[in-house]
């Protein structure tokens, strides 16, 4: 069975701006989707996308997040959630709505429950209003387990994350 798993729906509330991405447009819904949507859900982490949909439901962009060491640029890191948790793959936009702020895990989607592995870092990702990914913020409790639920933040800048 296919099983989509979409978390909080955010409704955007920032004007767009012209980069190599393709920006969001205002009045637009983004989600979280969890996995590809063809393959079923496991504790097996599972990549995230972002879809932009129209206050209709049509789907305008995918965008997804890097899960892949060919997806890395920069200082990158991977960002990934794990599967059967309905807790994981929030979204919220920044306190200046500047920025969609998602949590995950740092490890590749063949890691089995990333949140109850040692050794995993847990990754803030903040995503542009024009579209650009950073998924740069790692934080730095390798040795902790649990999940790593959501954040926000006030402008992109700093963040504040819970988790259990």
């Amino acid at each position: 069975m296919r099983r989509f798993f979409y978390a909080f729906v955010a409704a955007l509330s920032f004007q767009s701006a012209a980069t190599a991405q393709t920006p969001f447009t205002q009045g637009n819904l983004v989600i979280t989707r969890v996995g590809d949507g063809l393959v079923t859900l496991s504790s097996k982490a599972a990549p995230i996308a972002l879809l932009e949909l129209t206050p209709t439901g049509t789907i305008v962009q995918t965008v997804e997040l890097p899960f892949k060491d060919e997806q890395l640029t920069g200082s990158n890191k991977k960002i990934t959630v794990q599967g059967s948790s309905s807790n994981d793959g929030n979204i919220t936009i920044s306190a200046d709505g500047r920025f969609f702020i998602v949590t995950g895990y740092s490890c590749d989607t063949t890691v089995i429950s990333p949140a109850s592995t040692s050794g995993i870092h847990r990754v803030v990702g903040r995503i542009s209003n024009d579209g650009t990914i950073n998924t740069s913020t790692l934080l730095d409790i390798p040795n902790s387990v649990g999940n790593v639920r959501a954040a926000t933040s006030n402008d992109g800048s700093s963040f504040w994350v819970i988790g259990s």
